[in-house]
């Protein structure tokens, strides 16, 4: 989230003060940037992790 928040600032500060443009700060855009970033993460990871999500039980079980 300071990630986050840093860059909006950072990005603010240099579309304004060095391109001299005005910037409109919409936190919808931010909101369903965040989203589909997030969502886009998570399957990713997801993805990645698949073969440790269904662990085999039965050696479990039987402690081999």
């Amino acid at each position: 989230m300071i990630a986050v928040l840093f860059a909006v600032v950072g990005s603010k500060f240099i579309i304004e003060n060095i391109f001299e443009l005005f910037w409109k700060f919409d936190l919808k855009v931010l909101i369903y940037l965040g989203l589909s970033i997030g969502l886009v993460t998570l399957v990713l990871i997801l993805l990645t992790n698949i073969k440790y999500l269904n662990p085999k039980v039965y050696p479990l079980i039987r402690n081999q």
